[in-house]
């Protein structure tokens, strides 16, 4: 069965737009490589990821995160065993996002799953990070 982490922390120093695209690019080659699908999202120096894949891969590497010097105060908001990787359906199955149209995609992905329990909890995560359009 798959499990997912999802957590909040904070940049050390505002990463700037160049940084961001490296991050994000080697982000989603390395956990495509190791089938961790999820997302990445940051904002005004708060990174949000949700991680859902193998439980003992995704333990590793929130531990490699946890030790990572661009990452601080971080805060696990779920640990949690899931029925299937819904960001499977993503993409590439595996999204980086801090562009307005980038996080609009995301956040309409992410309302087309909100009617389960799982797609309900990472919509509210992410709700924060997303400009909401009427």
């Amino acid at each position: 069965m798959p499990q997912s982490i999802c957590y909040i922390s904070h940049a050390p120093i505002l990463l700037e737009e160049n940084e961001l695209d490296e991050l994000f690019a080697h982000t989603v080659y390395a956990n495509m490589e190791k089938d961790i699908t999820g997302f990445l999202t940051y904002k005004d120096g708060t990174f949000l990821q949700l991680l859902e894949g193998d439980k003992k891969q995704i333990d590793a590497l929130f531990e490699t995160i946890c030790k990572d010097s661009r990452h601080s105060n971080i805060t696990k908001l779920l640990d949690r065993p899931i029925d299937r990787n819904i960001f499977k359906e993503y993409k590439t199955g595996f999204s980086a996002a801090f562009r307005h149209t980038e996080m609009d995609e995301l956040n309409a992905f992410i309302k087309s799953n909100a009617n389960s329990h799982y797609g309900r909890i990472f919509k509210a995560f992410l709700k924060p990070f997303v400009l909401i359009h009427a």
